[in-house]
């Protein structure tokens, strides 16, 4: 957004002429490289447009859209995941929703529902700030109102919620 970009000093236009410097920078160290779209949910689309198509131009291999403030409602997110869906030119869209209004998981399924190939989740609600969406709410909701099966097995979570909590 206008605001991050502000905070780290940069034009949008220093951030597109960054961005693929960056982008081989990190695959120089890492074989998977996912760019952050910092609060991208607030961001001017005309930006996004030239962002998302820039990252893939770079060879990015997945995209991180985030409503880092949790302001999105979940027909924003669909439009939102949707449009940029379109000019991701088959890159993997990951969207990020923090909880700020209690939308994460709705918010996350409609993510989905729009074609993101990839969504952040919790396990216990352990996340950052006010918590991202929680992935028991999210692999259900998928399964059963999105006809959407995500591997993950259900019998499982209640293991790995005990797992979490005692490590954490």
């Amino acid at each position: 957004s206008s605001r991050h970009q502000a905070m780290a000093r940069l034009t949008p236009e220093e951030v597109l002429e960054r961005l693929p410097l960056l982008v081989a920078r990190a695959r120089n160290h890492f074989r998977f490289v996912s760019v952050g779209a910092m609060d991208a949910a607030r961001a001017n689309l005309d930006f996004l447009l030239k962002f998302i198509p820039a990252a893939v131009a770079a060879k990015a291999d997945r995209i991180r859209v985030a409503d880092t403030v949790g302001g999105l409602n979940p027909l924003q997110t669909l439009r939102l995941i949707g449009r940029l869906r379109g000019v991701a030119a088959g890159t993997a869209l990951d969207f990020h929703a923090h909880n700020d209004l209690g939308m994460a998981t709705a918010n996350t399924l409609m993510a989905i529902e729009a074609g993101a190939g990839c969504v952040n989740v919790t396990v216990n609600g352990l996340g950052e700030r006010v918590g991202n969406a929680p992935l028991d709410e999210v692999v259900a909701g998928a399964r059963l109102t999105l006809d959407c099966n995500c591997g993950v097995d259900l019998r499982q979570l209640p293991a790995l919620g005990r797992l979490v909590a005692e490590i954490s």
